[in-house]
């Protein structure tokens, strides 16, 4: 198992988008004011960079400051820097002299946008005396305005692609593009923008060395064709995918030109009419006329494209997805077009193919690329092909559903995890999304998240290299952030499968990397805390309490966040509002989400310098009154509060002896009266939290709750535990308690050795 590093360059340029701030100065638009108290750039970050030490260092309470959503607002998809700044600020390099060759600079551009810090303030760096821009991508950027576009008009730009920003129209970026770009400009892809309300397609036409046009998923229509086929006499690259346009008829104007025509989900109003203009553009080496429905017009337009003969010989790829073309139709192209290298055959129910012929035509044609509802390698063509088509997507995560679920599995699990993410980020996490405007999205991210979790289940989840479950983390702290932020979140199934990913690729010696999220997990604490003040007690506060205690089970880096975001003050208000209704009101899902909360603060009990956090008489009262619960988890799990917390001794409660006493008496007698249980109400990683308690020999409350425990496991599921135990060394463990305990905790003691004599070690 491997995972190719990052290059130098990459590493570097990582490095100075995360840490903008220190890397660039801050000032205002306006005249610079000398700062002779200023120095270029601090000498141990300097330092850092020429050693490649790529990771900087921060104190801990810096760390929550760098990283994730804007602590007031709890947004995860807007960084720090991207709102709170007005367009009267801007960055500037340190080092005024500083020149960044086009290739850095171009990079540095798209990784900024990449991870949503390209905004006014931060594109005000590409500054020309300090950059060359020779290729613009911008697909995530914050707030974008025209007037921090105008940056551009120094910069000679041949390739532009600026997607979905809804803050800027296609005209204003015209309008932002220098004397020679605009004469020298080869690429412009715009999806997902907006012309202005005039649709003003006329200024397309400064652009006389277009040769490559995407104006997919905008109100291009007709008009704008007739413009762009009259005046671009270079175009050869368009796609109209998604428009307004219904007569692709302004075609013939450029048809010995165009080598490239995507037409996906384009509704045409003479469906024989457009077959008979595909058929007269001879030089295509690529078309696209896959739909988002199937048409009877627009299928039989297709069928008679195929059956005639040398039609478009030079073609390379064809996409004719859900047009649902006969399967002796498709073998009679493929036979006299050998040239053809992808094959789009998606469907839906109704328009899919027979896996017996997609299979066939894989064996005849082991070359071909073939996106289809078929086989798993035909499954990730889609999700490698259809990035941003939700339709084709969501088939193919029903179909990789279907395969986890019952089918034999795959080859390469990772690869098909890596494709899901990207699909999540390209759908779900890429642009400012309103539920219910985008419902679909995030219906798709859901989906899919399902299917990672189906693929990860068990021993699956060591075969995929950790920089990938890495991943997984973060998309999954993001989808879920986003879908409770706008109200979506509401699916039980998916609440628990968040849960239960979460908990399966958080592995111990990866914790660390869960402080680059701690920014999600305070918007987490604030939408519990949201929902405290509300008293909304519903699936989606228990599934964020759940979350919190699978993720800080042994794991004692993600406790420290929590606390240090107060989440700990948080859980403990949550419990003291539940516990204040009356039993007759309290429901089953208040039952979870009390345990859930408990559950975490053992989990930061078992963290030893944390236990000082819990000495506030009011919680240590309640936590000893949860003991008499009639719900056996939660008298467990308070108990265990008090067992870790009792076993720091004298130490802890200096100032609470008379407390101290009275608590370990009321929980030797509370788990001297808790009965013999057959199922199970724990599940446990490790034994070492209660190890360390049966070694608390001055303190026999702690070591009974402990013994108790591990009695219980081994108990109810000893062919799983027993091995486990023995494993970490338990026996010897075992052995020196009996020496050194109190006749309750050594009939425990003698039970769970009882247990492992009859365990199949």
């Amino acid at each position: 198992m491997y995972d190719q590093p990052n290059t130098l360059r990459s590493s570097c340029i990582r490095f100075i988008c995360d840490n903008i701030q220190h890397v660039c100065r801050l000032q205002s638009s306006g005249p610079r004011a000398k700062d002779d108290t200023e120095e270029p750039l601090d000498r141990e970050l300097v330092n850092r960079l020429n050693s490649i030490e790529l990771k900087k260092e921060r104190q801990p309470d810096q760390v929550l400051n760098d990283a994730g959503p804007d602590a007031a607002t709890g947004d995860p998809f807007r960084n720090e820097i991207g709102h709170s700044l007005t367009t009267n600020t801007q960055y500037t390099f340190n080092d005024q002299d500083v020149h960044l060759p086009h290739n850095i600079s171009e990079q540095l551009l798209k990784r900024l946008s990449d991870i949503r810090k390209l905004n006014d303030s931060t594109i005000k760096i590409f500054q020309p005396q300090n950059t060359t821009l020779g290729r613009l991508v911008i697909r995530n950027a914050t707030g974008l305005t025209q007037d921090a576009l105008g940056i551009l008009k120094n910069h000679k730009i041949l390739d532009i692609e600026i997607v979905h920003q809804p803050t800027i129209n296609i005209n204003e970026l015209v309008e932002c593009l220098g004397e020679w770009t605009l004469k020298h400009v080869r690429t412009l892809n715009v999806e997902g923008m907006s012309f202005t309300p005039n649709k003003d397609f006329e200024l397309l036409t400064k652009l006389r060395t277009l040769r490559s046009l995407n104006v997919s998923d905008t109100e291009f229509n007709n008009e704008g064709l007739e413009v762009i086929a009259r005046e671009l006499n270079c175009l050869e690259h368009i796609d109209i995918s998604l428009t307004k346009v219904t007569d692709i008829s302004p075609l013939r104007k450029c048809k010995e030109k165009i080598k490239v025509l995507a037409m996906f989900g384009v509704e045409v109003s003479d469906s024989e009419q457009t077959g008979s203009i595909l058929l007269e553009l001879t030089r295509l080496v690529y078309l696209d006329v896959s739909s988002l429905l199937f048409s009877k017009p627009m299928h039989l337009a297709i069928v008679n494209i195929l059956t005639t003969k040398d039609a478009h010989p030079r073609l390379t790829s064809l996409d004719i997805s859900n047009i649902c073309v006969p399967e002796d139709v498709i073998r009679f192209y493929l036979e006299s077009h050998s040239k053809i290298e992808f094959l789009g055959l998606v469907g839906n129910d109704d328009t899919k193919y027979s896996n017996d012929f997609l299979n066939d035509l894989q064996d005849s044609y082991p070359d071909l690329v073939v996106a289809a509802l078929g086989n798993g390698k035909q499954i990730i063509n889609i999700l490698k092909r259809y990035r941003n088509r939700y339709e084709y997507l969501l088939s193919a995560m029903n179909a990789i559903y279907m395969h986890t679920q019952y089918g034999s599995g795959w080859d390469d699990i990772e690869e098909v995890v890596r494709m899901i993410i990207k699909s999540i980020h390209a759908n779900a996490l890429h642009k400012e999304m309103d539920y219910p405007q985008h419902e679909k999205e995030y219906a798709l991210g859901i989906a899919a998240i399902g299917c990672i979790y189906n693929l990860l289940e068990g021993d699956n989840c060591l075969r995929v290299h950790p920089t990938c479950r890495r991943e997984v983390v973060e998309c999954v702290l993001q989808l879920l952030t986003k879908a409770i932020t706008v109200g979506m979140f509401d699916n039980r199934y998916y609440n628990l499968v968040f849960v239960r990913l979460l908990k399966q690729v958080l592995l111990n010696n990866e914790m660390p990397f869960y402080e680059k999220n701690c920014g999600y997990i305070r918007t987490l604490i604030n939408h519990i805390k949201l929902k405290i003040n509300n008293r909304i007690f519903n699936e989606e506060l228990k599934c964020l309490t759940r979350i919190f205690w699978n993720v800080t089970d042994e794991a004692a880096v993600n406790c420290k966040i929590i606390v240090r975001e107060n989440g700990m003050e948080v859980l403990m208000n949550l419990l003291q509002v539940l516990l204040g209704f009356t039993p007759s009101v309290l429901h089953q899902i208040h039952s979870s989400i009390i345990n859930a909360a408990l559950g975490t603060l053992n989990n930061i009990a078992e963290v030893k310098e944390l236990r000082k956090k819990f000495m506030n008489d009011n919680f240590i009262k309640l936590v000893t009154n949860l003991l008499d619960s009639d719900q056996a988890l939660t008298s467990y799990s308070s108990a265990g509060i008090l067992a870790n917390l009792i076993s720091d001794g004298d130490e802890l409660w200096r100032t609470k002896e008379t407390m101290q006493e009275c608590c370990s008496a009321k929980l030797m007698t509370t788990v001297l009266n808790w009965k013999e249980r057959r199922g199970g109400l724990v599940k446990y990683e490790s034994f070492w939290p209660l190890f360390q308690l049966l070694k608390c020999y001055d303190t026999p409350a702690a070591q009974l709750w402990a013994a108790w425990a591990i009695a219980h496991v081994c108990g109810y599921y000893a062919s799983r535990y027993c091995p486990l135990l023995v494993k970490e060394g338990g026996k010897e463990i075992l052995k020196q308690t009996l020496q050194n305990s109190t006749l309750e905790v050594k009939k425990l003691v003698l039970n769970i050795q009882h247990h492992l004599n009859n365990s199949v070690l």
